[in-house]
């Protein structure tokens, strides 16, 4: 992966008032790919947030929803600074 936007917790927590102003988020994940950036969103805790994202065309995420924090020896070996793909 190359440039990278974050849609941080902040952001994605004020969603459903981006929505209720007419604001969707899609001007920001439009933004990424314009400048050659993928769109990775944070703190995604619910299939609601994972689905409207997806909706939005985000395309990595983390939080809750996939993973809970544990200790490090318990986690399966992965490439480094690679994020799963939100679908």
């Amino acid at each position: 992966m190359g440039t990278a936007l974050g849609l941080s917790l902040t952001f994605l927590s004020r969603l459903d008032d981006y929505v209720a102003v007419n604001l969707s988020p899609r001007a920001l994940t439009d933004f990424g790919p314009a400048c050659g950036a993928v769109v990775v969103a944070e703190g995604i805790e619910t299939p609601e947030d994972a689905a409207a994202l997806l909706s939005e065309s985000v395309d990595y995420g983390q939080g809750w929803h996939f993973g809970r924090p544990g200790p490090v020896d318990a986690l399966a070996p992965a490439p480094a600074a690679v994020p799963a793909p939100l679908v």
